[in-house]
């Protein structure tokens, strides 16, 4: 599994099962706002940068999509997603 795809299973709950992850971006924190929403995540003072972590950028390639090119998010979703932590491996 690729490390951008960990948070698809996230997203696409968010709307009816998880909706406390969708919230605020906690104080000070780095928020980037895409197309489909937004998401925050980690600022790293020792080399002054932004990271979002884990962001993913294509659906899963799951079921139909093994073999094809990378489809699009098609999801969207209101307030921000934490993109804090690397993904899992596989």
């Amino acid at each position: 599994m690729h490390p951008s795809w960990s948070l698809l299973p996230l997203v696409a709950s968010v709307a009816s099962a998880a909706p406390s992850l969708l919230r605020r971006a906690p104080t000070g924190a780095p928020v980037v706002n895409l197309k489909n929403g937004s998401y925050y995540g980690v600022h790293n003072s020792q080399y002054n940068q932004d990271f979002f972590l884990g962001v993913p950028f294509a659906q899963p390639p799951i079921e139909q999509l093994r073999f094809a090119n990378p489809e699009t998010l098609n999801l969207s979703w209101t307030g921000a997603l934490p993109a804090t932590n690397y993904a899992f491996v596989c």
